[in-house]
């Protein structure tokens, strides 16, 4: 069994979405530490004249230490409004749009207060559109553990995985004697983003997976497991 730990998103490209067609088990990261960098509360979509961001507002993000689990939404701001016009704008002549529209318009407009609660319907639309059958796990039900390798073991036991899903380069941040010791193995996760139909001339990777859905619609899940390999890394 494969475990892979990723932070909640709001609909990830599809890069984003590899680890949940390669892993048996996926830990959602809503503990970890926001991050504006990371970008878990923006997604890009393809415009007329290149790549936008839609960004969902939040509020305590400046805090020190605060978790993707404790912030919540700027329900001030007009965002849901402005993010289903830049879609619809955008996408409504997309072979897939209308495929789509109604549950990606529904979780966008009912979003409540919560961030992390916003990011976990995303990606399970993303997991369900995608035909994928990871289990999902909230890390907020799991053990605690400052620790980086130490988190890995607590977590693998919960949930009864050998496998630790890695990004290459990624082994260097970890204990590999300790993982070793415990009968963990890691296997490498490399995704291609190999190009697919935009309705705009000039293929631009890493929009949200929304572009691939709209544009490829169910081919999408073929899409992802064709351009994503997994192999053994110690």
């Amino acid at each position: 069994m494969i475990l892979a730990v990723e932070p909640p998103a709001y609909f990830p490209p599809p890069a984003g979405c590899a680890k949940l067609a390669a892993a048996d088990v996926i830990v959602r990261a809503d503990t970890f530490r926001f991050s504006r960098k990371e970008g878990v509360h923006r997604t890009a979509i393809r415009t007329l004249t290149g790549q936008r961001w839609l960004s969902v507002p939040v509020l305590g993000s400046g805090v020190p230490g605060a978790r993707i689990a404790d912030l919540a939404i700027d329900a001030r701001q007009p965002w849901a409004d402005e993010h289903w016009r830049a879609l619809e704008y955008n996408y409504h002549n997309a072979a897939y749009y209308y495929y789509y529209a109604d549950a990606v318009e529904g979780i966008i407009r009912s979003a409540g207060s919560s961030l992390a609660a916003l990011l976990t319907a995303a990606g399970g639309f993303a997991s369900g559109s995608l035909d994928l059958r990871a289990q999902m796990i909230s890390s907020s039900g799991l053990p605690e553990v400052s620790e980086r390798t130490g988190r890995l073991l607590a977590w693998a036991q919960v949930c009864g995985c050998d496998r630790y899903l890695i990004h290459p380069g990624e082994a260097g941040l970890l204990d590999l004697p300790r993982l070793k010791a415990a009968g963990i193995g890691l296997v490498t996760l490399d995704f291609t983003a190999a190009p697919y139909h935009q309705q705009v001339p000039g293929f631009l990777p890493g929009l949200s997976l929304l572009d691939l859905l709209f544009n490829e619609g169910p081919a999408a899940a073929e899409y992802l497991r064709a351009n994503t390999r997994i192999a053994g890394a110690v």
